[in-house]
């Protein structure tokens, strides 16, 4: 900064004999792309250097103030200067969407500790039911997102034009991509739902991070380049979740709930992978029309049930702790882990998302043991610890 500023506050005394060279000193240690820069204008100095030597007279010490050699050398330190800002800002902005994918996931993993608290009130709903209820009191929790967020376009209509260049033009209409995100969530959490009728509910918790080498696959199928060092963190969740998985019959004794599992599990991973490409959709309006296309799902869903069942799916109705719980799932896990999800998959790939995300059993564990008093097996840790080395090496 001081070499730049002493070019451009006033004419140079000393004559620039290779100008190159004083920028290839500052700039060093910013990498070859830096360098290659400053190459590309080598010649274009010293050009500027010999032509100056010939055409501008001298001063009194017998110096030639060589003036384009100046513009020319400020001109590239402040191309240098922005990509400097530019990787910063873009190095920040991933780290801000790996610290939002960590906040999703420990969302995610209050979910299932809260919803084992409904189950464990008196005449608890059905799978069913429930999923309606909370899907419905997840569309009301948007309703505050979606006030401010109308506020705010009122604030900013003065600025609307000067900013409108700069954002992507969505190509599909947004009702198309809510059912499409829709159709992938309730898919998979209906599997699963399924699934808990044939195995453990922690069988399946572990089950369903096997998405975290689905979404890599996916990725991969689909054309985009994935880093090693996301290979080798899917790798390491997978040996976690063989691990966790184990069970009194053997590593990965595959049943009909376990096959549900793994188709659900592709449904997210397809989920992710879909929802890395929406970074061009309001994340408020998105999540809305997704979370009302689900609850309507849902409630069909409850609708059937109920027509071919004699008595009700949730006979203990009036219980206020389950209607608490069921609103704190909608509005953390549901509402607000939704939106956050989008806005960090805006700037992180579908696979390292991935990996992140997979990290949600370790909170549901910890969840478990302080709110449920439910032990930490070996398995859990070992497995946890896979997890949690796979989900830092991702984001390396």
């Amino acid at each position: 900064a001081s070499a730049i500023n002493r070019y451009t506050q006033a004419p140079v005394q000393t004559k620039l004999t290779s100008p190159s060279s004083h920028l290839q000193l500052l700039f060093s240690t910013r990498g070859d792309r830096k360098m290659s820069l400053l190459k590309n204008n080598s010649s274009r100095l010293s050009a500027c250097s010999d032509e100056e030597e010939h055409q501008v007279p001298s001063n009194n010490n017998g110096s030639k103030p060589n003036y384009q050699a100046v513009s020319t050398t400020t001109e590239i330190g402040h191309d240098l200067v922005l990509e400097v800002v530019e990787d910063v800002s873009l190095a920040r902005i991933k780290m801000r969407g790996r610290v939002l994918l960590f906040i999703v996931s420990f969302l995610y993993g209050t979910l299932n500790v809260s919803l084992r608290l409904v189950y464990a009130t008196n005449d608890p709903p059905s799978a069913s039911a429930m999923s309606s209820v909370r899907g419905w009191l997840a569309a009301i929790c948007f309703v505050p997102f979606l006030l401010q967020q109308k506020s705010r376009v009122v604030a900013s209509t003065t600025t609307s034009n000067t900013e409108a260049g700069t954002q992507s033009v969505p190509q599909r209409p947004l009702w198309m991509v809510a059912l499409e995100l829709a159709l992938l969530n309730f898919g998979s959490q209906a599997m699963i739902n399924v699934s808990l009728l044939f195995i453990t509910s922690a069988r399946a918790a572990f089950l369903t991070e096997t998405s975290v080498v689905m979404t890599p696959l996916i990725s991969a199928a689909a054309g985009y380049s994935v880093r090693w060092t996301v290979w080798v963190a899917c790798f390491s969740a997978m040996i976690g979740v063989v691990i966790l998985s184990n069970t009194k019959d053997g590593y990965l004794n595959f049943s009909a709930g376990d096959l549900l599992v793994l188709a659900g599990a592709m449904s997210w991973s397809a989920y992710i992978f879909r929802l890395s490409q929406c970074g061009s959709y309001n994340e408020v309006d998105l999540q809305f029309w997704k979370t009302v296309i689900l609850a309507s799902l849902y409630t069909v869903w409850f609708l059937i049930s109920q027509w071919h069942s004699e008595v009700s799916l949730w006979a203990g109705y009036g219980n206020v702790v389950a209607w608490l719980l069921l609103f704190y799932s909608a509005l953390g896990p549901g509402a607000i882990g939704d939106v956050l999800q989008q806005k960090a998959q805006a700037s992180i790939a579908a696979a390292e998302a991935n990996v992140i995300l997979a990290t949600e059993p370790i909170f549901t564990s910890i969840l478990g043991f302080v709110l449920l008093a439910e032990a930490v097996t070996l398995n859990e840790f070992m497995g946890g610890s896979f997890i949690i080395a796979a989900a830092v090496l991702a984001t390396r």
